[in-house]
C-alpha cells in the first residue's frame, strides 16, 4: 500500500511544483537550490538513469522533483534514484514547516503500475 501510495505521491508532485526531470542519457549534474538547502538530504545519492528501452512515460519519473506543499509551506524534494518496468528507488527529503520542525528524509521502494493514473 506504501508503494502505491508513494507512485500517487510522485504524480501529484509533479502537477503541483516546478520539478527537474531527466530521462536518458547522462545523468545530470546536481544543481543546489533553495528549496534543496532547506531539506535533510542523505550523504549518498546513487542515480542510475533508465534503461534505454524503459517506455518514456516511466522514464520521466527520474531523478528529481522538487516544491513547497502549499498548506503547511512544507519543502520537499523527491528523488528517483533507479526506475525500471517494475520498481523504483525513491527518497523523501522535507524540510521544516508549519506543521513539523523536524527535517528528515526516507527511502522507499515504489512498485512502479504502468498506465494506472491516480484519482483526483
Amino acid at each position: 500500500m506504501k508503494k502505491i501510495i508513494f507512485l500517487g505521491l510522485i504524480a501529484v508532485l509533479m502537477a503541483m511544483v516546478t520539478g527537474n526531470s531527466f530521462a536518458g542519457g547522462p545523468t545530470p549534474s546536481w544543481k543546489e537550490t533553495e528549496i534543496s538547502r532547506q531539506v535533510l538530504l542523505p550523504q549518498k545519492i546513487e542515480v542510475v538513469p533508465p534503461a534505454k528501452d524503459l517506455p518514456q512515460q516511466t522514464a520521466a519519473f527520474f531523478y528529481r522533483w522538487e516544491g513547497v506543499w502549499g498548506d503547511i509551506s512544507l519543502p520537499v524534494v523527491l528523488i528517483v534514484e533507479k526506475i525500471d518496468s517494475a520498481t523504483a528507488n525513491v527518497i523523501y527529503c522535507c524540510g521544516r514547516s508549519t506543521y513539523t520542525n523536524k527535517r528528515d528524509y526516507y527511502r522507499y521502494k515504489a512498485k512502479v503500475i504502468p498506465g494506472e493514473k491516480t484519482k483526483n
